[in-house]
């Protein structure tokens, strides 16, 4: 049990290090990668006929990016207080505070960061993100109360 429980916090801090980390990024670093993400993924959909055009791609895979990373924020750190802590009623207390806190942070990280601006639409985003992340694990988590 010990072993599990490290690993899973371990893996809520790597997480949580790549969620400031990309919060950090200057503007143009932020786009390059999403820019060369959106190109990989409109040569895939071409390959089997599906086209949408490169800007509404990026668009929505930048807007996504703020959801899924919050999501799998929120569902690892279920995760890890469902083998630290005995209640589910206070993991989901504990993670939607954290997280959430996370979620709003990361947009204020942002608008310090060069070239970025912080938008409410992305820290709703975030917030939508928790809140499935959460879901997901009270779906995927064994209970015995």
């Amino acid at each position: 049990m010990a072993f599990k429980r490290i690993l899973r916090w371990t893996l809520v801090l790597v997480w949580l290090y790549l969620v400031v980390h990309l919060s950090r990024q200057s503007g143009s670093d932020s786009a390059a990668i999403s820019g060369w993400i959106a190109a990989k993924v409109s040569w895939g959909l071409n390959l089997f006929g599906f086209r949408l055009s490169y800007s509404t791609l990026h668009i929505f895979l930048r807007k996504f990016a703020h959801f899924g990373t919050h999501l799998v924020l929120a569902y690892l750190s279920f995760r890890a207080l469902s083998v630290t802590t005995t209640s589910q009623k206070l993991n989901i207390i504990l993670c939607l505070l954290a997280c959430s806190a996370v979620a709003i942070y990361d947009e204020s990280i942002q608008a310090n960061a060069v070239g970025r601006v912080a938008q409410i639409y992305d820290a709703i985003l975030n917030l939508f993100g928790v809140q499935s992340g959460v879901t997901l694990g009270i779906l995927t988590t064994k209970t015995t109360q």
